[in-house]
């Protein structure tokens, strides 16, 4: 018997998520995949597998509870994958779990069965499902003391989101210590604690410990700027 199936796929792989973007740490992505059988004979040992889901399982569709997936005959299944801190500050996830700053959590399924012969048949992936980051993380403090570890006020995601924003930082009375517009540039200049030379401030004047306000201009049409703070210590 020829299980070829004239070398057309021997299944139809819809994926699906239930959200269109994610926020924060935490958020949680539900997907569900749809099996469906396009051959003319019934398949056994399904196998479903997806690189980033963590708990992916059966739901319902083995009406006659042969455990093969018969011809025209239909299985779902359904499981999660948790947005981690990881994800969000490399700004995107590809289809095989590797981190790919692009901005999105790209993913495919692939499924797998034997035939009646139980020979191993062609393997299927579903469509892709983009699920879009919206995240910026604003740091409270960071510490320019040339130890290599928190030494800017860096956004992370900012221009990725919003590639034309202005930065500009103040004293606690409301001299402006740094002023920034960042152009489409996808290497901002970070405040590093030092005076960019306006108001009463000199420039290249490392500014003391202390609590800094800050305006954040997205511009992007949309999004109100943000008025802030950050506390910035020196050692």
């Amino acid at each position: 018997i020829d299980y070829t199936n004239d070398g057309e796929p021997v299944f139809a792989v819809l994926k699906e998520a239930d959200v269109l973007e994610v926020h924060d740490e935490g958020d949680v992505i539900t997907y569900t995949i749809t099996v469906t059988n396009t051959a003319t004979f019934a398949i056994s040992n399904i196998d479903v597998y997806d690189a980033i889901i963590d708990d992916l399982s059966y739901v319902s569709g083995d009406e006659d509870n042969d455990g093969k997936l018969d011809v025209d005959e239909v299985w779902i299944f359904s499981g999660t994958h948790t947005v981690t801190w990881e994800t969000l500050i490399h700004f995107g996830l590809d289809e095989f779990g590797n981190y790919d700053n692009d901005g999105d959590i790209d993913n495919i399924a692939t499924v797998c069965g034997d035939d009646p012969n139980e020979d191993s048949l062609d393997c299927v992936d579903s469509n892709r499902v983009e699920v879009i980051l919206d995240f910026i993380f604003i740091p409270d403090a960071f510490s320019p003391d040339d130890d290599n570890t928190n030494e800017t006020f860096e956004i992370v995601g900012l221009y990725q989101y919003y590639p034309n924003f202005t930065l500009q930082i103040f004293n606690r009375w409301g001299n402006k210590v740094y002023d920034y517009e960042n152009k489409g540039s996808t290497n901002p200049e970070w405040w590093d604690g030092m005076s960019n030379g306006k108001a009463v401030i000199k420039k290249d004047v490392a500014v003391p410990t202390g609590t800094y306000y800050f305006i954040l201009d997205f511009n992007d049409g949309i999004r109100q700027p943000l008025v802030d703070w950050i506390y910035m210590k020196r050692d």
